[in-house]
């Protein structure tokens, strides 16, 4: 094929030694990024089809009282009373002894809630109306005792999406940084090739071969080095996003790399030899114009 066409004269060919090894790491490290941004954009889509306005009253003990658990008891029978009649909370649900043990066993583990001797904070999960009025609300239960909160899953909804939103930023910004430093393998690449073949350029160039003509031929060499690292990262990228897939979806609760990742990484190959054909093309015209015939 044409595209791939060299010229024998121009044999020394000192790119292969090291930009496949830089492509295949850079084919490698980009596929991971885009898995790692994939998984946030999953993340962001969940979130804002989940966004709900749900909240949860927390009901903190009162640990300088002189029986702080029937003070605890007190107070959550005055919080029920003001639940039940704000006409902004369709229902209310308080978690059993059972169910409070499940929520506490990542740190308490089979201990259980009694087993420490002390009060824990109780939780309400409300499943408030439309009209709910959250800062009115909290001034009553303010007023019953400092010591409860309402924390709203939108609040932390927004701030979660913030911090994501943060991460593809930065994910993005590595992106660039990787491709900026691409471009300077490859130019790297097309300064050593100008330079070792300068003897066979002139040859060419006195016999009328055109700049063009040179530099298409040298960034061809660059290509075909460029394909045979990024099949190399390629490969590896695969195996360890399958990997990573395969082992996640066997974890409860972890988080499953999106298909869109995967099929990312077959396209990154491509791209970067685009890249590396164009880059060392007019890398190479660039330097042969400032040389004359």
């Amino acid at each position: 094929m044409m595209i791939f066409k060299t010229d024998k004269a121009l044999s020394l060919d000192v790119s292969r030694r090291f930009l496949p090894f830089m492509m295949a790491f850079i084919i490698f490290i980009s596929s991971i990024i885009l898995a790692v941004s994939g998984i946030a954009s999953h993340m962001l889509n969940a979130l804002g089809n989940r966004l709900t306005n749900d909240a949860i009253v927390q009901v903190l003990p009162n640990m300088n009282a002189r029986d702080p658990r029937a003070e605890l008891e007190t107070t959550m029978d005055r919080v029920r009373k003001v639940l039940a009649a704000d006409t902004g909370v369709k229902s209310f649900k308080i978690p059993t002894d059972k169910e409070e043990a499940e929520l506490l066993r990542p740190w308490l583990g089979n201990m259980g809630a009694t087993s420490l001797g002390i009060p824990l904070p109780r939780i309400i999960i409300l499943n408030p109306a439309k009209n709910v009025d959250y800062d009115r609300l909290s001034i009553a239960l303010k007023n019953i005792s400092p010591m409860i909160n309402i924390e709203r899953s939108a609040d932390f909804s927004t701030e979660l999406k913030g911090r994501i939103t943060s991460l593809k930023l930065v994910l993005d910004l590595m992106m660039l940084i990787i491709a900026a430093a691409a471009a300077f393998a490859i130019i790297h690449a097309v300064q050593a090739s100008i330079v070792a073949n300068r003897g066979a350029i002139e040859i060419l160039r006195s016999i009328g071969a055109a700049n063009y003509y040179i530099a298409s031929r040298l960034s061809n060499r660059i290509l075909l080095s460029s394909i045979a690292g990024a099949a190399i990262g390629f490969a590896l990228s695969i195996a360890t996003l399958y990997y990573l897939r395969s082992s996640l979806a066997g974890t409860s609760g972890a988080l499953d790399i999106p298909t869109v990742s995967l099929e990312a990484a077959f396209v990154l190959p491509v791209v970067a030899a685009v890249f590396a054909k164009f880059i060392s093309f007019f890398a190479t015209m660039f330097y042969l114009r400032g040389k004359p015939s």
